[in-house]
């Protein structure tokens, strides 16, 4: 959210990093989803390796996707003269795209 403000004060920004501002927008609205709606992936995959987990495990198993995608998101923000930066973000939404409607 703090990037989102940032590109607010700042205005003049590149295609790509307008692009990133908007994954960055359903990237938090995911995580959101992922925490507060029954049957999160989490749960999903471990049901299918025959797991029990908690709260506090799923809650903690968030930490180090969140890192990664922090970076796959702050990346091409900083970097906006190298469009292929963008390119983690497309794979991993058609990723993330793919995975909910066939799980």
């Amino acid at each position: 959210m703090s990037i989102l403000l940032m590109a607010g004060i700042i205005g003049d920004l590149s295609i790509i990093q307008k692009f990133v501002l908007v994954y960055i927008f359903l990237f938090v609205l995911h995580e959101w989803e992922e925490m507060k709606y029954p049957g999160s992936l989490t749960k999903l995959i471990a049901n299918m390796l025959g797991v029990d987990i908690n709260t506090e495990q799923e809650r903690a198993s968030r930490i180090p996707t969140s890192i990664l995608l922090l970076t796959f998101t702050i990346t091409p923000f900083v970097l906006y003269n190298y469009p292929i930066t963008v390119l983690p973000l497309a794979f991993l939404g058609l990723f993330e795209g793919l995975v909910h409607i066939f799980l």
